[in-house]
């Protein structure tokens, strides 16, 4: 099978496609794959350089926890990231946002791309207590 090669801006585009279609955090590595066994012929480097492009414009948000990334679906997102099995959900407040934002001001600093990323059980990891399901 011929592999293909994608331009910048096709890239991108593919890549917001993969996001929206599988809907939690993939990682760069986990994207690469997925071009690969569509056949394309892409470099682990190009896929990085697109994501920080896409990350800059505030398209998609990269999170800390998982190190997968996640489109952006409104600006005052608030991203609940479960240690255990991984699942990612959104909380969209815009309350928490105007608070830091005024703290921020208050103090000189201006907010360029707040990102605020809540660690903690899922509410089906949660329902086992202490332990971890096996």
């Amino acid at each position: 099978m011929a592999r293909r090669r994608r331009a910048a801006g096709e890239l991108e585009e593919f890549l917001l496609a993969l996001l929206e279609r599988e809907g939690g955090p993939l990682t760069g590595l986990m994207l690469t794959g997925m071009l690969r066994e569509q056949g394309d012929a892409v470099a682990l480097s190009l896929v990085f350089r697109a994501l920080c492009k896409l990350v800059e414009r505030g398209i998609v948000h990269k999170l800390l926890t998982s190190r997968g990334y996640v489109l952006t679906r409104s600006a005052n997102e608030i991203y609940l990231s479960c240690t255990v099995c991984g699942a990612v959900g959104r909380v969209v407040n815009e309350e928490p946002f105007r608070r830091l934002d005024a703290a921020a001001d208050r103090r000189g600093f201006r907010v360029t791309r707040p990102i605020v990323e809540v660690v903690g059980k899922c509410s089906n990891c949660s329902s086992w207590g202490d332990d971890e399901p096996s």
